[in-house]
């Protein structure tokens, strides 16, 4: 989901005052109840309305100070520590605690003001409005020669960047002042001086990164290079990839899909709030009030992290991480509770049935962040490790299928469409032994890295052996599939690539299937087989799509 720093603060405020007005009706139910607990004879009496006081003591413990009524929930807290031990009791007498009358008027008569504005603090907002910002700045390349230039801007468009050209250092410092760059690509030597590309860092005084092309491997141009601050020297010829890779290093913009969270809390409110806050920094969220449909949308969303209440009525957090867990397709997926409870003991009990973190409400915002961030990102990492082909990235074999599988199940369900996709890259064989296996590797690597920045977040792509890939486009229609996949074949021939007898291009054809409901499984894989072999039959460099429900296959 789509979400700019100010809707989200917006979004914040708005539930801040949708709980100002529900805040009062919850203290009317503990009223309410601890009127009815007072006046009860026997334990069957007493124990609904104890259980009721409990749950709300929690809900407003975890739930007030998210919004600012910081002696609000200071209050529930210290009621709620006395309830849960009488709640969780034999239930022998209806005795209260001496201190419960205390505590119960106290947070009855407790302040409801707002003691910390319900926005959001500017560092846990800083890697949204970073990302943001960047994906909207063009990339400057600087060169006294306009042709080269535009060759090399026109290599980099097929990875998703946009440039701006300028034949001179003083063009490009003049430009700066009007738009910041996410970056700059020159040329070492001027006609003003054979070092002015270089200086054009210290110029800049490092707040933009400078990366220097030149023809000079000598230690003299290195150094001079370095102390300018340049952040990196390319000595030609230069691949394509080889300067996109440096782009995406120093300016962070390499895609990537958003991190993928369910937040799941009983107190609607208070999960929305929750979810705003990880929507603004960038992460996809999925809000949930009934644990009963965690199951289904785990296996719908594939999240990243679970985060969720400890306790909530009808299943507690520790049953719902049990539930998961049962599951081994989820033993890896990190679970975080979130909640008021601050008793160490129960913290280390509630991490014994497979949850992976504690963290205690209320949470400032950018703590929020940086904890869901750090373990997901962390998780991600090490599935990758294990489910990715090491030469780019992407999913291997066995992962793209079990994915198509996946999304085969889930449109069988929704009845959505569901476009699956092989590429083969066009005379490989030829490739590797005129231009050598080392130019074969940079060709591969180079498609891997075009598939990831032309295909949406939403998709899948993977490896699936030697010069072959697949892709799988959920809820895509075969017209808008063929559209994109031959857009990324046209973009691919554009690129060039250096081997042995020096720069040369590459062409890839594709096969492309529709999921049909009568033929699961491989059927798909191998309906997009025959398409692809239809494709280099015809001659290659284009694509093919087998016809729904018939033997056809028709030309893009």
């Amino acid at each position: 989901m789509e979400m700019t720093v100010g809707s989200a603060i917006d979004d914040i405020a708005d539930l801040a005052t949708e709980y100002r007005a529900m805040l009062s009706g919850l203290l009317d139910e503990v009223a309410n109840h601890w009127k009815h607990f007072e006046r009860s004879s026997t334990w069957a009496e007493a124990k609904p309305h104890l259980d009721a006081l409990t749950h709300l003591a929690h809900r407003i413990a975890g739930s007030a100070a998210s919004f600012g009524f910081e002696s609000v929930s200071d209050a529930a807290l210290r009621l709620e520590r006395v309830l849960r031990p009488m709640a969780d009791g034999s239930g022998d007498s209806v005795s209260a605690s001496p201190d419960l009358e205390g505590l119960m008027i106290a947070l009855l008569e407790a302040p409801q003001t707002v003691q910390d504005a319900p926005c959001l603090p500017n560092s846990s907002l800083a890697y949204a409005r970073v990302s943001a910002a960047a994906e909207r700045k063009p990339l400057f390349i600087v060169d006294p020669d306009s042709e080269r230039a535009s060759r090399i801007a026109s290599q980099i468009a097929a990875f998703d960047y946009h440039s701006r050209l300028f034949s001179s250092v003083e063009d490009a410092l003049s430009a700066v002042s009007d738009t910041l760059p996410c970056a700059i690509v020159t040329e070492l030597e001027f006609p003003s001086g054979p070092m002015d590309g270089a200086k054009l860092a210290s110029r800049l005084g490092g707040t933009i990164p400078v990366i220097v092309m030149t023809e000079r491997t000598d230690f003299a141009a290195r150094l001079a290079v370095a102390r300018c601050g340049c952040a990196a020297y390319l000595p030609k010829p230069i691949e394509a990839l080889d300067l996109v890779n440096w782009i995406d290093d120093l300016t962070g913009l390499k895609p990537g899909a958003d991190l993928r969270i369910i937040v799941l809390d009983d107190d609607r409110l208070v999960a929305e709030h929750h979810g705003a806050i990880l929507r603004a920094a960038g992460m996809q969220v999925e809000v949930l009030t009934e644990p009963t449909a965690l199951l289904q949308t785990l296996e719908r969303f594939a999240p990243d992290l679970v985060l969720m209440d400890m306790y909530m009525p009808g299943c507690t957090g520790i049953e719902m991480a049990r539930i998961v867990r049962q599951n081994r397709r989820y033993l890896g997926l990190p679970i975080v509770f979130l909640s008021v409870e601050s008793d160490l003991s129960r913290q280390f009990a509630a991490l014994s049935p497979g949850a992976d973190d504690f963290l205690t409400k209320p949470i400032r915002p950018d703590h929020l962040v940086q904890s869901i961030r750090t373990r997901a990102v962390r998780a991600r990492d090490l599935r990758q490790v294990m489910e990715t082909d090491s030469l780019t990235g992407l999913l291997s074999h066995a992962h793209i299928k079990n994915r198509l599988m996946s999304e085969q199940t889930r449109v069988q369900r929704t009845a959505s469409p569901l476009a699956f996709a092989l590429v083969d890259l066009d005379h490989f064989k030829q490739v590797n032994d005129r231009q050598g296996h080392l130019a074969g590797d940079q060709v591969i690597r180079s498609l891997a890295r075009l598939l990831s920045s032309r295909l949406r977040r939403t998709d899948i792509v993977g490896r699936y052996g030697g010069e072959e890939f697949a892709i799988v486009l959920p809820d895509t229609g075969p017209t808008e599939a063929a559209a994109v996949l031959d857009d990324i074949r046209a973009l691919f021939k554009r690129i060039s690539h250096q081997g042995n007898e020096g720069e040369f291009h590459v062409t890839l054809s594709c096969g492309l299937a529709m999921f049909d409901p009568e033929h699961p499984g491989d059927g798909q894989v191998l309906t997009a087989d025959k398409a692809l072999y239809r494709a280099k039959a015809l001659g290659r460099n284009r694509v093919e799509t087998a016809v729904p429900g018939t033997t056809h296959i028709r030309h893009v």
